[in-house]
C-alpha cells in the first residue's frame, strides 16, 4: 500500500497483492498489469518503480542497522 501511495504522485498505480487475497496474504506482493504495446511511457513507468522500491528497500535497510540515527 505504501508504494501504491508514492506511485501515485508520478500517477502509477500498482495493485497490492492484499487485493487478492480475503485473508490478507500477499501484503508482501504487488500486480503489475498491462494491456498495452510497449512504449517509452510504459518503460517510464517501470522504470519509475524500480526505483521507488530501491528506495524504499534502501530507505528500510537504513533504519534497521544498528547505529543508525532518522
Amino acid at each position: 500500500m505504501c508504494l501504491n501511495e508514492r506511485l501515485a504522485v508520478s500517477r502509477i498505480r500498482i495493485a497490492p497483492g492484499s487485493l487478492f487475497s480475503a485473508s490478507g496474504k500477499y501484503r508482501h506482493c504487488l500486480r503489475l498489469n498491462y494491456a498495452s504495446p510497449m512504449t517509452a511511457e510504459v518503460a517510464e513507468a517501470i522504470r519509475v518503480v524500480g526505483a521507488t522500491v530501491t528506495s524504499m528497500v534502501a530507505q528500510a535497510a537504513a533504519l534497521q542497522e544498528p547505529g543508525v540515527v532518522s
